[in-house]
């Protein structure tokens, strides 16, 4: 009975018994079977900004496989470039599909790049009319947030005072009477005199 008994306690107290919540672990050779990256999608307001995409390759127990060589290629490069760490760059207002591919197996992210103005220059610090109904125009100079220039802005103009000055969507100022009035692009001001 005492050895029956010791018999019995060394199998219940063992760890080598598999249990249903531990199931064995695989020991057929990982086969990679899925890739993704880190993002769907990327957006970018200003040139030469850089985001980073991470790569992940699965084995057919989903689990990730290290070492494996995973190329990145952008579809259009003028507008966003890739490298070969997956740093996306961004180099004009467009779209562009990265491709993420390891194999046979690939995964997409779609960028956008649409330059948001963060400044705007005037060409003038002040305009004067010596007479009413001539006109000028105030040049501008619309910058994203690392100073690039956006070509061909879209910017809203309007007159403090319309009675004294008039502008029209092009920037092109127009004396009405005696007075002085501010001028706006956007949130941006230039004081104009008539």
């Amino acid at each position: 009975r005492f050895l029956l008994l010791v018999a019995v306690a060394a199998a219940a107290c063992g760890g080598s018994e598999p249990t249903a919540s531990s199931p064995p672990p695989h020991t057929d050779p990982p086969v990679a079977t899925s890739i993704s990256v880190s993002a769907a999608q990327l957006s970018f307001a200003s040139l030469g900004e850089s985001q980073t995409l991470t790569a992940t390759v699965r084995d057919q127990h989903g689990q990730p496989i290290s070492g494996v060589s995973v190329s990145c290629n952008s579809s259009s490069a003028a507008v966003a470039s890739v490298n070969h760490s997956g740093t996306v760059t961004a180099a004009a207002n467009g779209t562009a599909t990265i491709t993420a591919s390891s194999g046979s197996l690939s995964a997409t992210a779609m960028v956008t790049v649409a330059q948001v103005a963060a400044t705007v220059a005037f060409g003038v610090s002040r305009l004067a009319f010596d007479s009413v109904n001539k006109t000028q125009t105030v040049a501008v100079s619309v910058r994203d947030a690392r100073k690039n220039v956006i070509a061909n802005p879209t910017v809203a103009w309007t007159s403090s005072d319309s009675a004294v000055v008039t502008v029209t969507s092009g920037g092109a100022a127009t004396a009405r009477a005696t007075g002085t009035a501010t001028l706006k692009a956007g949130s941006y001001t230039s004081p104009a005199t008539a």
